[in-house]
């Protein structure tokens, strides 16, 4: 087919940051369900990289190939609100998950591998599990109808980088520190709820995986990934790092939850 790459390529074209303006500081989502104290450890998971994501999906990620997409390339666009974060989100990287899942599943399902995947969709937070709230962003199983009930098996929510920074993790402040738990809490929560490991937060800066260890507030975080993180297939962008922000939402959900 003409003007195809791999997945892989695909998947590693970088996107654009967006600056901020007119910010507001302040605080982040604060609810009844969740809270800063409940998160009693947090430590880093250095396993979530672009080696072990290669090294598990690369019959899917060499083997197969969409049609070439290369980013918008106009002038980023200011941000100064999670709305705005959250339309930057949409506008640039929702269609490009889109089309990595499918493109995915569209490959195993013509070479026998089905059998040991689920097939998901990435949409909005509301089209997965909406009790007691929802995220901004859902991965469910296409298989589960129910809308208002079906699992969230990597919930996902948008953040501003003057409220909430993944180097907030070693800061020395008690103000960032209690904001960085507290975003955690609030993505605990919604693992919790939908009985997954996996979950994000996705900043007008950065992305960052989190994966929950159990049910007594211990998680581990990746290093973040910058929106403009790119690479090629010779040259991966990070030593530690899953490639780009599109890679991680074509990944599969794995595991048990609890």
């Amino acid at each position: 087919m003409a003007n195809t790459v791999t997945l892989f390529e695909y998947l590693q074209q970088g996107l654009l940051r967006h600056p901020s303006f007119d910010t507001s500081p302040g605080g982040n989502t604060t609810a009844t369900n969740y809270n800063y104290t409940q998160i009693h450890r947090v430590d880093k998971w250095p396993e979530f990289n672009i080696d072990t994501i290669t090294t598990e999906f690369a019959a899917i990620l060499d083997g197969a190939r969409i049609q070439n997409e290369m980013p918008p390339h106009t002038p980023p666009r200011q941000v100064n609100s999670e709305d705005a974060v959250r339309a930057r989100a949409h506008s640039y990287l929702t269609n490009r998950v889109v089309r990595a899942l499918r493109s995915g599943f569209h490959f195993i399902s013509t070479t026998g591998q089905a059998r040991n995947f689920k097939r998901l969709a990435y949409d909005v937070g509301s089209l997965a599990c909406t009790q007691h709230g929802f995220p901004d962003f859902a991965v469910y199983d296409t298989a589960d109808a129910n809308s208002k009930t079906r699992r969230n098996l990597v919930p996902g929510d948008v953040k501003v980088s003057w409220k909430w920074l993944a180097a907030w993790h070693d800061s020395n402040s008690r103000h960032e520190k209690k904001e960085y738990k507290q975003v955690l809490s609030q993505l605990n929560f919604y693992a919790k709820r939908n009985k997954t490991r996996y979950s994000f937060v996705l900043t007008n800066r950065e992305f960052v995986a989190i994966q929950r260890l159990d049910v007594y507030g211990h998680l581990k975080v990746s290093d973040p990934i910058p929106w403009d993180a790119r690479g090629t297939l010779q040259s991966p962008p990070f030593d530690r790092s899953s490639g780009n922000l599109v890679s991680y939402h074509a990944r599969r959900s794995q595991g048990p939850g609890w």
